[in-house]
């Protein structure tokens, strides 16, 4: 994906996302806070809001945790970022 191309990792993502065989809970989790992370770019605060409710909802091991602690407090900036708005 490209940071010059927010749209087309829009699209990308979205498609990666409505796959029949959903990728392992960490993985699902990263695309879906990568695609609030896009919708908050291209000005899309609804998208955002449901990609950040879908990965809070999923299923993750403390591993999972772990190894997306990063991921986990981009997706707090963002809730917080969309709560200001």
């Amino acid at each position: 994906m490209s940071k010059e191309n927010p749209e087309q990792g829009a699209r990308i993502l979205d498609h990666a996302l409505t796959k029949e065989t959903p990728a392992c809970p960490a993985e699902h989790y990263r695309a879906l806070i990568l695609r609030a992370d896009l919708a908050v770019q291209l000005d899309d605060p609804a998208t955002a809001r449901a990609r950040l409710t879908e990965a809070a909802e999923l299923p993750l091991h403390d591993s999972d945790r772990e190894a997306l602690a990063d991921d986990i407090r981009r997706a707090s900036d963002l809730a917080s970022e969309l709560l200001v708005e």
